[in-house]
């Protein structure tokens, strides 16, 4: 009967470490959850701030491409009145070339000294004897040189 009480003292034991191990087992998983569904809301807020963003973004870039357009057109105009106003050669301004590059798939045209210039495939290049020319076509001067 002694070794019946042993060993009956010993499982008590034994179940009492299970249920201390298990009750530490379950705050852990209660606190694992806890920073689940902190991370979870601290993701949330970030799409959140992305969406906002993204729509902000939109926004810049759409005000870009109008501010583009307005800077091209009055570029256009500046160069007509320089060509207008130059004595020497009535057909260029000060600052234009005598011919401007651009490609028939993009939108932008070109200088003919332009690192972009370069990689117009010579059966997509177009030629314009002006600035004014060219933004009449419905290009773009590029930003990289400027034109």
């Amino acid at each position: 009967m002694a070794d019946e009480t042993s060993e009956t003292a010993m499982l008590s034991k034994r179940i009492a470490d299970l249920e201390a191990e298990n009750d530490a087992l379950r705050q852990e998983a209660d606190e694992l959850d806890r920073r689940v569904a902190e991370l979870e809301d601290e993701i949330e807020g970030r799409s959140e701030e992305q969406h906002h963003d993204e729509h902000y973004v939109a926004g810049l870039e759409s005000e870009i491409d109008v501010l583009t357009d307005a800077n091209a057109d009055l570029e256009a105009r500046l160069e007509s009145a320089e060509g207008h106003a130059s004595s020497s050669d009535p057909g260029l301004g000060s600052d234009e070339e005598r011919v401007y590059l651009a490609s028939k798939n993009r939108r932008h045209f070109h200088r003919p000294q332009c690192r972009w210039a370069g990689y117009i495939p010579n059966y997509l290049l177009l030629e314009f004897g002006s600035h004014l020319e060219a933004v009449q076509a419905g290009y773009k001067p590029c930003k990289t040189c400027q034109a």
